[in-house]
């Protein structure tokens, strides 16, 4: 076989010879390890890969993706003089045209290190996982009869070259623990998901952090079955935990400032967003809000210096002080806004076109120790974390079941609520935020977007945050 490296250079060099202006092409291998332990018995093991060469190139203005998994010099040229025979084609229906910012050339390998190669532990990860499945049965609260724990390890191996003497090899191992718990009180199940990973290696799986998570939950499970009660239907002052918050920065704000989103290219079942482009600069949430991207943190589970168009991403700040300071651009979005890229171009794998994506997406801490939240709710309902969620097809409508909650009486902590279900817009709760706490954690997630469907690797996260007068049902 020849060479991936040396393939995509000559997709550049051929793609240039038939007069394309730029050419970014990306070979990108995923090795994909994948182990489900259920019950306590380890019920499956797969291992997937995925390799191949994709391009994106642009003809007089006129941008085109395409991809092959054939190695072969042949199947190179063949793909571009198709994609040469696309972009002429569309040219003559006077398609979108766009001029790209020129980029710096620049000849980097990056490769994030595993401490604990997965290879080399993946035993001792399944071991704790038994383990730990074994502490959960002995729970005596609750029977839990449904326990299953999926491991998921990426590697992904980049080599990003352009017409523009932009070289990037790349190599991130990934990490991901999903986890579902199911537990039975009568006839009743309750059930929780949850996540935990970063890149790097097994030390990505905090077991320690792991086993708190867990114990809070079969705590919660308990109180569900046997002690919460109903709220009342109305308006509530509500302190939300990381994890919502963490929702929210995702959903009201992340997706919402994708720059293909508002300009209604995305396609798919989610293709538009609630902001427009003239936004900029306006006012969307209350001043205390400050909403970040940063994919450039260390060992998170969405952390990447390079995009996949050959941009150094940096931190992209969303929202300052209440106001909209910037939206989410690949190449081809911000050659629309005339503006240069900020590195959020990104793709699941090489046949796929890279689109506009989140990295590490979170509102920053504020100064507020969690009992002055408390406090200052007064009476209202704190809500830790959710059991399930949605948003409508603008991200203007957001739905979060409240899954560990309690009352909030007299500015403290009373009895625990079941599954209260907060019914809001965007534009509310971003705007009603009134006090954030100084604690943040960031979870790691996978993002779905796109037509077809691309699954990316991202974070969301926040502190603990007291928003005002927020409509709250029971479910």
């Amino acid at each position: 076989m020849v060479n991936p490296s040396d393939l995509a250079e000559y997709m550049v060099e051929y793609g240039l010879a038939r007069n394309f202006d730029i050419v970014i092409a990306r070979y990108q291998n995923m090795i994909t390890y994948n182990i489900s332990v259920v019950n306590g018995e380890v019920a499956s093991t797969t291992i997937n890969r995925t390799n191949g060469i994709g391009a994106k190139l642009i003809y007089k203005g006129v941008n085109i993706h395409t991809s092959t998994n054939i190695f072969s010099f042949e199947s190179v040229k063949n793909r571009i003089e198709e994609a040469l025979a696309k972009a002429k084609a569309y040219s003559r229906d006077k398609f979108r045209y766009v001029t790209f910012y020129e980029v710096e050339s620049t000849d980097i390998s990056h490769v994030v290190k595993e401490d604990k190669p997965f290879i080399d532990y993946k035993d001792e990860l399944i071991d704790d996982l038994i383990a730990l499945d074994d502490e959960i049965r002995e729970y005596a609260k609750i029977d839990v009869p449904t326990r299953i724990f999926n491991i998921h390890a990426f590697i992904e191996e980049k080599y990003i070259i352009t017409s523009e003497g932009v070289k990037i090899y790349s190599k991130i191992p990934r990490m991901l623990l999903h986890y579902r718990l199911v537990s039975k009180a009568g006839d009743k199940y309750i059930s929780r998901d949850g996540f935990l990973g970063g890149s790097g290696g097994v030390e990505s799986i905090e077991y320690e952090s792991l086993k708190s998570d867990v114990k809070s939950i079969l705590d919660t499970m308990y109180n569900i079955a046997f002690k919460a009660v109903n709220i009342e239907d109305g308006e509530y002052n509500i302190v939300i935990g990381n994890e919502l918050s963490g929702l929210i920065a995702h959903n009201a704000v992340g997706h919402a400032f994708e720059a293909d989103r508002i300009l209604g290219m995305e396609g798919g079942q989610l293709g538009e967003s609630y902001i427009s482009k003239n936004d900029l600069n306006n006012v969307i949430a209350s001043e205390e809000v400050n909403v970040y991207d940063d994919p450039t943190l260390p060992s998170l589970f969405g952390y990447y210096l390079y995009d996949d168009d050959g941009i150094q991403t940096r931190r992209r700040t969303l929202i300052k002080d209440g106001i909209i300071s910037e939206f989410l651009h690949n190449r081809y979005t911000a050659s629309i806004y005339g503006i240069p890229s900020n590195g959020s171009s990104r793709a699941e794998s090489y046949i796929d076109e890279p689109i506009v994506r989140m990295g590490v997406t979170y509102l920053e801490p504020g100064d507020r120790r969690f009992e002055e939240l408390i406090e200052e709710a007064r009476y209202g309902i704190y809500i830790k974390n959710v059991s399930e969620w949605n948003t409508d097809d603008k991200g203007v409508n957001q739905r979060y079941v409240g899954f560990e909650a309690y009352l909030i009486d007299g500015g403290e902590i009373k009895n625990p609520l079941k599954y209260p279900v907060i019914e809001t817009t965007s534009n509310i709760v971003l705007k009603n935020i009134r006090a954030l706490g100084e604690d943040l954690r960031l979870y790691p997630l996978i993002c779905i977007k796109g037509e077809p469907i691309q699954r990316i690797p991202v974070n969301i996260g926040g502190p603990h945050m007291l928003i005002t007068k927020i409509r709250v049902l029971r479910r």
